[in-house]
């Protein structure tokens, strides 16, 4: 697949989305530098999850968590979509396994990630 593809693929998905979750300011540079116009929250701020997600679903529907796919971004990305789901808000499974099904651990890796997969 060529990268514009790739890129316009993902692309439709997130825009399909209010905004994107991410746990830090590394992951938010990295999407923003394929994606400048998603909206990005990030995770790690300091804030207890459980005040984070009323104040998200305050503001949003529809929501992706990408958190890192290793084992804490697996667990902290289950809680926080738990939490989303039980205050009413619709979580973007489907679009998190297409981030996952690039091969992709961290977030912070997706342009390179990216790139690796077009060039082959």
């Amino acid at each position: 697949m060529e990268r514009q593809e790739l890129l316009e693929a993902l692309g439709k998905g997130l825009r399909e989305v209010d905004a994107v979750v991410v746990e830090g300011a590394r992951d938010e540079e990295a999407l923003r530098s394929l994606f400048p116009w998603v909206n990005v929250v990030r995770l790690n701020t300091g804030r207890d999850m459980v005040s984070l997600a009323e104040e998200l679903s305050s503001l949003y529907a529809r929501i992706l968590v990408l958190t890192d796919f290793d084992r804490k971004g697996r667990i902290l990305g289950r809680r926080l979509s738990h939490l989303l789901r039980s205050m009413g808000v619709a979580v973007d499974d489907a679009l998190r396994r297409e981030f996952a099904s690039l091969g992709l651990v961290h977030v912070e890796e997706l342009p390179a990630v990216i790139e690796r997969i077009t060039t082959q």
